[in-house]
């Protein structure tokens, strides 16, 4: 039997109706990382399993399978993706070799601002939204979220980081020397 984590539960079963399968993989992902890239079809299932009263597992496990992808690139944000060894991920498994655990943030926002087109989340022209950073360093670079707030805050008052100036309020992310 495939133990779930409370927490992560909890977090899922708060969103009700409104759980977004994508939401549901990044959030077992966050809450069980390991070496390995993505989570386990049976440590998902467990959690779809225990949800229950919040949405109908049946419904659940064929939106899995529509959004459900094995390609090495970033499709949209409605996709999961077989990443290896039948393994399900929030992200494209390319996205996993390209960042790792101890990679410096900089890093990452280049690599995400390189693999994405049409950066989701984001009302900016260009650039990540910055809570589309957020979820994909929780997952991809193990970080704290509150650590990765803070350090965003810090290289952006050194100048390292800049958001694109079109005025939105999701503006995007980018390195400042690559505007």
């Amino acid at each position: 039997m495939t133990l779930v984590d409370d927490d992560v539960l909890v977090e899922a079963g708060s969103r009700g109706q409104n759980l977004l399968v994508t939401e549901l993989v990044r959030l077992v992902e966050r809450g069980h990382a390991t070496d390995e890239p993505g989570v386990s079809r049976e440590r998902l299932d467990a959690y779809i399993d225990e949800i229950g009263d919040a949405r109908d597992a049946d419904t659940i496990r064929a939106e899995l399978e529509e959004q459900l992808t094995d390609t090495e690139s970033w499709v949209d944000v409605n996709a999961v993706y077989e990443v290896e060894n039948g393994r399900v991920s929030r992200y494209p498994a390319s996205w996993h070799e390209a960042v790792e655990p101890a990679d410096d943030l900089v890093d990452v926002v280049r690599v995400l601002n390189e693999r994405v087109s049409d950066p989701p989340e984001s009302g900016a022209s260009e650039g990540i939204a910055e809570e589309f950073l957020l979820d994909a360093l929780e997952v991809l670079g193990d970080w704290e979220r509150e650590r990765a707030k803070n350090r965003i805050e810090e290289l952006r008052s050194a100048g390292v980081l800049a958001e694109y100036t079109d005025q939105h309020p999701k503006a995007g992310v980018r390195v400042a020397d690559e505007s």
